[in-house]
């Protein structure tokens, strides 16, 4: 993917997924009317970026919410620490996110966002016991409307 953006032009600044749908379009096309390669070296390199670009607009394009904005960067800090990012640093992370043991900014984030979606679950559970609750006591309130207005003769048919 950052392949891709790089040769987008839309590495390291935060961008809309219909932004980058464009540019990496954009680029796709620039590419594709390029004139053929006159060696082999230069055609494969033209064949891989092609290839990244439209499975890059494909994954974006299929895959994410309309409103999601992307970031693309491949070299990263944390402190003192350098790393680029890999295909497998989404997977370190996560299994970072799941170790209790890690306090790193990266976990702390995503606890706190955990804790407000579940926050935001509890909150909407109890609005519905409240309306559950509400919709039995309407029901019972016109249950006993209906009895004080029938004639009483034993039983409601």
């Amino acid at each position: 993917m950052f392949y891709a953006a790089r040769d987008a032009g839309i590495t390291e600044r935060l961008i809309t997924k219909q932004d980058c749908l464009a540019a990496l379009a954009a680029a796709l096309d620039s590419e594709l009317g390029t004139r053929g390669a006159d060696n082999e070296k230069k055609l494969q390199s033209h064949q891989q970026k092609v290839a990244n670009l439209a499975m890059a607009h494909a994954l974006v394009g299929k895959i994410l919410h309309d409103d999601a904005w992307l970031y693309f960067r491949r070299s990263w800090q944390m402190g003192q620490s350098f790393f680029i990012a890999t295909w497998s640093l989404g997977v370190f992370l996560n299994g970072k996110r799941k170790d209790g043991n890690q306090a790193g900014a990266f976990t702390r984030v995503r606890s706190r966002l955990d804790e407000a979606v579940d926050a935001v679950e509890v909150v909407q559970e109890e609005k519905e016991k409240q309306k559950t609750w509400a919709r039995r006591l309407s029901a019972a309130l016109r249950l006993s409307a209906l009895a004080r207005r029938t004639p009483s003769s034993g039983t409601v048919d």
